[in-house]
């Protein structure tokens, strides 16, 4: 089993697609041992997630955010291998090597495994559509089992790479899988705000990110996973929705009136990066 943890803050609705697109597109979804950290900011949010608890697509431990650094440090205690997610993250493409074949992957210098990244994923931000050096400028290696074009598996240093672009960044909460341990070990001390906090601590190139031996990270040849970033739940705000915005409250509203987001009304033809904002569709349950 790997588990899986998500925080989640008055997104019930893009939280189920999230959901959704893991038991469609992960063949192995069965292997998931997931764990929703919820906090809603009002009843109508809080609706929402006790909806989206009653018709989850998978089987899910939930709990209501009291204390987010511990109870997520409590999730990395107890966990070998460990998924972080955000509730905005797709698993937008077909996945089919087995959880425990991909936990093989990480080996003695592997750090990470990323179903975000891939050699497709070389746009840094969507908004500008500035790039970064591709995998082939600065070297990889295969990897794995199946080296064909579609299913095959690429191994790079991500220590060569600069802290804050994608092939370099050492603790994303888009689909990469830790061992446990290897993130506790660099938090535990600290007392964490959310997400976005954590991964500032662990890319901070002259503390933890020096710190960490690992020196290669693993990917498929192509990424599957994105996020889809219409809105912003977090405090502060970062740049969100610039060109489909979507509010929260909008999103919830639908939700609470048996409207899904729908998985296939997505466009995934040329995903090139690991963030962008994507048009949302509905349809009715």
């Amino acid at each position: 089993m790997l588990k899986v943890f998500i925080p989640s803050k008055n997104r019930a609705a893009q939280l189920h697609l999230l959901l959704e697109s893991l038991k469609v597109n992960l063949l192995d979804s069965v292997s998931l041992d997931i764990y929703v950290l919820y906090k809603s900011t009002s009843l109508e949010y809080e609706c929402g997630y006790q909806k989206l608890i009653r018709d989850s697509p998978l089987s899910v431990a939930w709990a209501r955010e009291e204390n987010f650094s511990d109870q997520f440090k409590d999730q990395l205690r107890t966990s070998e291998h460990i998924c972080l997610f955000t509730d905005d993250c797709i698993f937008y493409r077909p996945y089919e090597t087995s959880i425990q074949q991909t936990l093989n992957f990480i080996e003695d210098d592997v750090w990470c495994f990323s179903w975000r990244l891939g050699f497709n994923t070389t746009q840094q931000f969507y908004v500008t559509k500035s790039q970064q050096p591709s995998l082939d400028d600065l070297g990889y290696s295969y990897f794995g089992l199946d080296y064909s074009k579609d299913n095959g598996f690429i191994k790079w240093n991500w220590k060569i790479r600069n802290a804050y672009e994608n092939y370099g960044y050492s603790c994303s909460w888009d689909g990469h899988i830790y061992r446990g341990h290897d993130l506790w070990n660099f938090c535990k001390d600290h007392s964490l705000v959310n997400p976005r906090h954590f991964e500032s601590i662990m890319a901070e190139p002259t503390a933890f990110r020096q710190q960490i031996t690992r020196k290669m990270m693993v990917a498929s040849q192509k990424s599957h996973v994105i996020v889809n970033t219409v809105n912003c739940c977090q405090d502060p705000p970062i740049g969100a929705g610039l060109f489909f915005p979507t509010s929260l409250e909008e999103m919830n509203n639908r939700y609470l009136s048996d409207y899904v987001i729908d998985l296939n009304n997505f466009d995934f033809s040329d995903v090139i990066g690991c963030h962008d904002e994507l048009p949302v569709k509905w349809r009715k349950v």
